[in-house]
């Protein structure tokens, strides 16, 4: 009579482990899906940028030309609040750097 309880018991606890590894699955695929969707979408749209700049238009080589500046380190004091314009027709970028008034003091 025991050994039937205890089975049972073990039947219903191998129920639920299963249903919830089965529900674990489930989210992990939906999770992978989803961050897979993401990727795509991210990729399509460095896709376009790409084509854009190469394409010379000019807020593409603008904003290529900004991010590029912002991922720039300068040395303390220096300036680095800026401006871009790109001229496709010459082909000319202007930058303008803009001084900050206050110099960190040392």
């Amino acid at each position: 009579m025991r050994f039937s309880e205890a089975q049972e018991r073990h039947g219903r606890s191998e129920a639920k482990r299963l249903a919830k590894l089965e529900q674990k699955r489930a989210e992990r695929h939906q999770a992978e899906t989803q961050a897979l969707n993401e990727v795509a979408i991210f990729n399509g749209k460095l896709d376009e940028e790409r084509e854009a700049y190469r394409a010379g238009e000019p807020a593409a080589v603008e904003a290529h030309l900004g991010a590029v500046l912002d991922a720039s380190e300068y040395p303390v004091g220096f300036p680095h609040e800026h401006r871009i314009a790109f001229r496709p027709a010459t082909g000319d970028v202007l930058i303008e750097i803009h001084a900050r008034r206050s110099f960190p003091t040392q």
